[in-house]
């Protein structure tokens, strides 16, 4: 690993930077957020919310693997002595343990495109508060264009090319 790409202090400190913005604490951080927000659609409690869907679905998943041995064991007795209505109880509760499953996955997926649209557009917004505020517009507006270099001892244009000034 090369010294340009290692993990230092200048990378501790853009990832800091980086999850104020993805992650503020306070109303205050960053400036970043929309007046409007409301509690449950912070970032921070849609990742909680995300972290208990994702361990109900863990908890529903190891059910729905231990539904075939209770189906074996009321299909395995002889026919004299099986209790229907605890298996029909089984199918009940097995398809009530399935479609829990569907609707968590589902919720899952859900939550995760909300928190990727709300970082995306708290990236967005702090990267357009920063360009805007900082006057970098000029200098990124200016770094194409080439400026006519007249002298007088030499009649054909001259071209220069500027760089970004920070």
């Amino acid at each position: 690993m090369s010294e340009k790409n290692s993990l230092n202090y200048l990378f501790l400190k853009r990832f800091v930077r980086l999850l104020h913005v993805f992650l503020p604490l306070s109303r205050l951080s960053l400036n970043v957020h929309h007046p409007n927000e409301r509690i449950y659609s912070h970032p921070l409690i849609l990742i909680l919310f995300t972290l208990i869907n994702e361990s109900g679905l863990q908890f529903v998943i190891y059910y729905v693997g231990l539904l075939p041995k209770q189906y074996y064991d009321q299909l395995g007795k002889a026919p004299d002595k099986r209790d229907f209505p605890a298996f029909r109880w089984l199918i009940v509760r097995s398809f009530g343990l399935i479609a829990l499953n569907a609707l968590l996955k589902s919720l899952s997926g859900l939550l995760s495109s909300i928190i990727y649209v709300k970082w995306r557009k708290r990236l967005v917004f702090y990267l357009h508060s920063f360009y805007f505020t900082q006057k970098r517009y000029y200098h990124v507006s200016n770094t194409t264009q080439q400026n006519l270099n007249k002298r007088e001892d030499y009649p054909t244009p001259v071209y220069e090319n500027y760089t970004i000034r920070t």
